[in-house]
């Protein structure tokens, strides 16, 4: 059942439950096994394995569900989180993924709730984050850390 995938002839991809699965995305998964059910959910209602950017921005979903929730949820949420760090310490895409599939897809409120459980790397990306060129109004303007540039 492997699919069109953009894992297709990466060095580190492996196949799971019949899915050829991407690096981060298998990173993911091994750190947060509950997600495999979820992803394999969403690969089977498309045409095409979803890539780390939407297992990213399922996530930022959970958690920012699970901030309502912190003080029963707070294990799962720092699971996340430290899943989150491990990619944005690994992954040759992390500003991408990290910055914009997981910490854009948080928002501002939930974001600044989670600065003191985000890990340095992931800290780092957001600091660094741009709004789009020519509109100061949307980006990161509004979150904690952002410079401008």
């Amino acid at each position: 059942m492997v699919k069109n995938s953009p894992a297709a002839g990466q060095p580190g991809a492996e196949v799971r439950s019949g899915i050829l699965l991407d690096p981060d995305v298998a990173l993911l998964l091994a750190a947060i096994p509950s997600m495999e059910r979820v992803y394999l959910e969403m690969a089977a209602a498309t045409d095409e394995d979803p890539d780390a950017s939407v297992l990213l921005a399922e996530m930022a979903d959970r958690v920012t569900s699970l901030l309502g929730q912190i003080e029963t949820c707070r294990p799962e949420l720092l699971s996340y989180l430290s899943a989150v760090e491990t990619l944005a310490r690994s992954s040759e895409s992390a500003e991408e993924l990290v910055g914009w599939a997981f910490l854009d897809s948080l928002g501002a409120e939930s974001t600044e709730r989670l600065l003191p459980w985000i890990g340095p790397c992931t800290l780092e990306i957001l600091e660094t984050m741009e709004c789009p060129a020519g509109d100061e109004s949307t980006g990161r303007a509004d979150r904690p850390g952002y410079r401008s540039a």
